[in-house]
Order: structure tokens, then sequence, then C-alpha cells
């Protein structure tokens, strides 16, 4: 009887050492496997799977020939929270990456290298238009099964900055128009504003002669439009003419609007006197 006991101990003891093994040996592979999300971007091979596709499409990327899947660094500032990163880049007509500003990161710094080196290796198609700049968020969170980049924003500190045209007035027709995008040091501070730029167009269809005429803060968000305008083209333009002007507004989605004024148009004082007032 007691030999019967003896024996029935040392199975349940082989019992729970298998069990425990085969614990471990899941934590590892979990571990191993953390790098990939649920739902990858990229086959093993490099090749991107319909759902990095989805993705890419959903911010206005080109299609992806190839790449690497995002990689959760070893960080000591991690501690198991999980952050974000808003990339900036450039995609040149060769379908190739370059050009690269980390606008937004939380926590600071932790998670920005895995993003640059993993999108450097990145090879799309041809962008139609030419060189083209993008902005992608990637979003990394400790999930029950793994740690991986994810899709959704869950509770991410990163903003996404925006910036969008309010009005325009420009003195023929614009040929490409590029966007302006958020200044950096406007994204880690948190700061929303607006600019109205006046400028002039010439024969070769290029921009010049820039004015700032109105600016909230300041002119923080000058150079950032200026910087847009050189890479926009219009129709040439011969002979002395009317300058054109744009208004942009720079704003953070997930922040309240500021209670600061909105950026005056040239024309307002024009309309103010057709609404009706007789000085």
């Amino acid at each position: 009887m007691r030999s019967a006991r003896t024996r029935s101990r040392k199975a349940l003891q082989v019992i729970k050492a298998c069990l425990l093994a085969g614990v471990l040996a899941l934590f590892m592979a979990q571990a191993d496997a953390g790098r990939l999300d649920s739902r990858a971007w990229f086959d093993a091979d490099g090749t991107p799977t319909p759902d990095g596709q989805a993705y890419m499409k959903r911010f206005g990327l080109p299609r992806l020939i190839s790449g690497q899947e995002f990689y959760f660094p070893d960080h000591e500032a991690i501690d198991g929270q999980g952050g974000c990163v808003i990339l900036q880049f450039s995609i040149d007509k060769d379908g190739v990456t370059n050009r690269f500003i980390v606008l937004d990161s939380r926590p600071k710094g932790v998670f920005d290298q895995a993003v640059l080196e993993t999108v450097k290796e990145w090879q799309f198609a041809p962008p139609e238009q030419g060189l083209i700049a993008m902005l992608l968020p990637v979003h990394f969170a400790f999930t029950s099964d793994s740690r991986h980049p994810r899709y959704d924003r869950g509770d991410s500190q990163c903003v996404s900055p925006k910036s969008e045209v309010q009005a325009m007035n420009i003195r023929g027709e614009v040929t490409q128009a590029e966007k302006p995008f958020y200044p950096p040091l406007m994204v880690d501070q948190r700061i929303q504003g607006c600019v109205t730029v006046s400028f002039d167009i010439g024969a070769d269809g290029l921009a010049d002669n820039y004015e700032m005429l109105d600016g909230q803060p300041g002119n923080e968000f000058f150079k950032a439009t200026v910087q847009a305008l050189n890479k926009s083209r219009f129709a040439p333009r011969e002979g002395k003419q009317d300058r054109s002007w744009v208004v942009f507004r720079y704003y953070l989605p997930e922040l309240k609007a500021e209670e600061s004024r909105p950026c005056h148009r040239p024309d307002d004082k024009l309309e103010s006197n057709k609404s009706g007032a007789t000085p």
C-alpha cells in the first residue's frame, strides 16, 4: 500500500515537472516571437501580408514590395508600458525610404531606433508622382500573449500632427501641391497654431518672395509652410501680377482646440467692408 502511494507521488511529481517545463517552453517561445504582431505586416521571407498592405494604404503609402517586421527593443525604460512613434519620411522615385524625422515618441527615445532601422529597409513601389513625404504612426504594446507593434492607438500618448489649408487665393493653377509637415519642436511642446503667407509665382512656376502676414503663435509655423510651398508647383506667370496667399492651420486632433484667434486672411478687411458697414 505504501509503495503504491509512493509511486503515485512520484508520478504526480513527474507530471508537475512536465507541466512546468511546458509552461517555460511556451513562455520562451512567446518571448522569441515578441517582435511579431498576431496580424504581421510581413511574412518570414519579407513579403508584405494583406494586413500590412491594408495598413499602408490606410495612411496613403504606396504599395509595399518588401521589408521586415518592427521589433520590440530591450530597454529598461519600457517597464511593461509599451509606447509609440510618429515617423515622417520620404519615398523617392525608386520607392526607397529616406529623410527620416521622428515627430513624436513616447517614452522619449525608447522606440525611435527600432522604427527607424525597420523603415529604412522597406521597399515601396515607385510613387506615381515621384518623391512623396509620408507620416506613419507605430504603436507598441504588451498583450496577454506577447509584446508587439499593433494597429490600434490604445492608450498611446503620441499625437497625430496635422496641417490643412483654411483659405487661399492662388493666382493661377496649382499643378503640384506639397502638404507642410508639423515642426517637430511644436509637436513635442504640444503647440497648435496657424500662419498666413503671401508669395509671388514666377515664370518658372515656382513660388518666391515669401511674406508672413499673420502667425499664431509668432512665426513658429512660417518655415514649415515655406518649405512646402518651395516644393509645390504652379502654372508659370509672366509680367506683373497680384500676389498669391494661403492660410495653413496646424493642429493636434488629440488635444482640445486652443482659444487663440484664427489667422487673418488678406481679404478679411475687404469682406468686412462688403458686409455692410459704411465708414
